[in-house]
């Protein structure tokens, strides 16, 4: 009787192309014993093979192995029978590596011992086990950073990008909040996905800018170079499309978009330091200039709700630069409480 522990080294040895065919036909054997076999077998696959493409930083298309064998057997075969009748043929294709190619291998023996549906539902199973990764730029910095895909992201501060463990493997799906410049790996067969709760962006390969904080009232994509199509989820509007030059500002309480040209170049959102205040409240205002200065400022009731006017660079206006020309409007002043900057 086989036990577990000799499959699992068996299971290996197909993973990493050293099984002899010897031990494949008895994988083959243990497998239609039971159902309970073929179920542990397919769970194990699943899990040593997409731990063998994490850890490879490579992918396996199961599809396309498989039509690659059924071209190498095009002329010598119809059908396939068994995997032993594959096994005692396979020693004539000159080109296979040592006994059979491990994709082949693979692709055949979840091809015939698991229906195709089930074998996606496990790889959907084996994907939801990948860890998170989550990357934040606090307050006060900004930080810039290149995915595994070569896709190259300038975080603002405050903002946090978070992708699955498998990205680039079967997708390219990452979430933020915050805001930031994305430039974009040019890859058709995996477009890239920015998810939120209220817009998804989905692009081939370009380069925009993307702002959603949690706390923000809008998010507002801004395009300038390539292709995006936005799905606006409050409204369940899909397929939006942007040209280069376009801005969209979306109401995140009505899902109603509204569409502008970009006010600034693509070095100058890249770099994210203008601070723009378009008739924003106090507390609007206080909340942007401590994440952007890593700050603690408190705003005093009676003035919360004072709307101000006005356009700053964080590379040359310090916090106290900005504090001091909103208080010469005569609306409020401000001073220092230890390290909290309180306005009144």
């Amino acid at each position: 009787m086989v036990d577990n522990q000799s499959i699992d080294l068996i299971i290996c040895a197909l993973i990493d192309n050293s099984i002899s065919s010897e031990d494949f036909n008895l994988l083959q054997e243990w497998a239609e014993e039971s159902e309970d076999n073929r179920n542990y077998l397919r769970r194990q696959i699943q899990i040593q093979f997409a731990s063998s493409v994490n850890s490879s930083n490579s992918t396996f298309d199961e599809s396309r192995a498989i039509s690659r064998f059924y071209e190498h057997l095009e002329g010598e075969r119809s059908s396939v029978a068994s995997i032993k009748e594959i096994q005692q043929e396979g020693q004539s294709f000159r080109t296979m590596p040592k006994w059979i190619h491990i994709a082949a291998a693979v692709a055949l023996l979840l091809l015939i011992l698991i229906p195709y549906a089930a074998f996606h539902a496990g790889q959907k199973d084996v994907k939801s086990h990948f860890a998170q990764v989550k990357i934040e730029a606090p307050d006060g910095s900004q930080l810039h950073v290149s995915l595994p895909d070569g896709t190259r992201v300038s975080l603002n501060s405050g903002s946090i990008l978070s992708y699955s463990q498998g990205f680039g493997i079967s997708n390219r799906e990452v979430a933020i909040n915050g805001e930031g410049y994305f430039e974009v790996k040019h890859n058709t067969d995996l477009p890239f996905i920015i998810n939120t709760k209220e817009l998804t962006l989905n692009d081939i390969g370009t380069e925009f800018s993307f702002r959603n904080y949690s706390t923000d009232k809008e998010a507002i994509v801004e395009l300038y170079d390539g292709k995006v199509s936005l799905d606006n989820n409050i409204s369940r509007v899909t397929g939006y499309e942007l040209i280069p030059g376009e801005r969209v500002l979306m109401d995140k309480l009505t899902g109603k978009l509204t569409t502008s040209h970009v006010s600034s170049s693509a070095v100058e959102a890249k770099e994210m330091s203008t601070l723009y205040f378009k008739n924003n409240t106090i507390t609007e205002i206080a909340k942007e200039l401590s994440r952007c200065y890593g700050a603690k400022i408190e705003v005093d009731n009676s003035i919360a709700n004072l709307r101000f006017y006005g356009m700053f660079d964080r590379k040359t206006d310090s916090l106290s630069d900005i504090l001091a020309t909103i208080s010469s409007t005569k609306l409020l002043r401000y001073k220092m409480d230890g390290k909290t900057y309180i306005l009144y």
